[in-house]
């Protein structure tokens, strides 16, 4: 079996148990997060069934559909495809955590930076604090939470030329 990664490690550590269904959404953000770390190169359906063996045919399906361009070489950096996992994969791990997270953990886990996924997530409404990190880590580390009532950031406005 594959370990769970240093965010679900840490969610499953501050919890006492679990119920049923969040057992599942936990589940279901493990598989998330194995797709969005697969190899983009010659990404086929079979190579995506094999990454992800022991998983529901279902549940592969869903994902590809979901996530890739859906063509005979699938691609998640098209079309929007990425930014669309990693919006998802943040709402499920929101949810599973009481609507509070570091992104930092996730960050690590799907091999992006930290500061990606703090914009993703202020996209998406969140507070982003930030907190002094321990000293053998370095920098900063942020802290996510989705409170209500959810207010998004505001477009940017265009610029009216001189003429």
């Amino acid at each position: 079996k594959e370990a769970p990664g240093k965010f679900l490690s840490a969610l499953l550590d501050a919890r006492q148990s679990l119920a049923a269904e969040q057992a599942v959404e936990l589940y279901y953000l493990h598989q998330m997060i194995r797709f969005a770390s697969l190899e983009e190169r010659g990404l086929k359906r079979e190579h995506v069934s094999k990454a992800l063996r022991g998983v529901p045919d279902a549940i592969v399906d869903l994902l590809i559909r979901s996530f890739t361009t859906g063509e005979e070489r699938l691609s998640k950096s098209k079309d929007g495809m990425e930014d669309k996992l990693r919006v998802h994969l943040l709402i499920l791990a929101l949810h599973v955590s009481s609507f509070t997270i570091e992104p930092a953990d996730l960050a690590e886990d799907l091999k992006v930076t930290p500061m990606r996924l703090v914009i993703y997530c202020r996209e998406l409404g969140c507070k982003v604090k930030s907190q002094p990190a321990p000293e053998a880590a370095g920098g900063k580390r942020y802290r996510a939470a989705l409170q209500a009532p959810l207010k998004f950031p505001e477009p940017p406005r265009k610029r009216q030329r001189r003429g």
